[in-house]
This record gives structure tokens, C-alpha cells and sequence, in this order.
């Protein structure tokens, strides 16, 4: 099966179980991808994923580069 032609041709149409199963490969994704920023969370800034909320501060601090050079030092440090 070819996706990108699925997903993306403007000719023809789609039936429900096709636009279904793009929408649960496209949710697999968004949850591998969550866990992976929650893994990178843990291994940099040292705290539990759980303590990771989604307000401004949280996240601008993950691209922040001053947090980032306080992370990558603690991470140099052994902290």
C-alpha cells in the first residue's frame, strides 16, 4: 500500500476503513513520539515524566537555551 498516495492524492476518494487506519497510524505516532519527549525528559533534566506539564513554561524550558546549557552541563557533571 502505498500512504503518501492515500493520504495526499487529491483524485478519487477514501473509504472509512482506510481514513480509520491512517488515524490510528497517525495516533501510534503521536504516543511513540509523547513517550520518546517523556524518555528525553527524564534523561536530561533528570525529573519524572510525570512532573512534565504542557504549560508555556514547560515548554519553552525544552527549547530554551539556557535551559539547555544548564541540562547539558548537569548532564557533563553526572547529575
Amino acid at each position: 500500500m502505498d500512504w503518501i498516495w492515500y493520504l495526499f492524492c487529491f483524485e478519487g476518494r477514501i473509504n472509512r476503513t482506510k481514513y480509520w487506519l491512517a488515524g490510528l497510524i497517525i495516533a501510534c505516532w503521536m504516543l511513540f513520539l509523547a513517550g520518546l519527549m517523556a524518555l528525553i525528559t527524564k534523561i536530561i533534566s533528570g525529573a519524572a515524566p510525570g512532573t512534565f506539564g504542557f504549560s508555556i513554561d514547560d515548554i519553552f524550558g525544552l527549547v530554551d537555551p539556557a535551559s539547555l546549557r544548564s541540562a547539558a552541563g548537569k548532564l557533563r557533571s553526572g547529575e
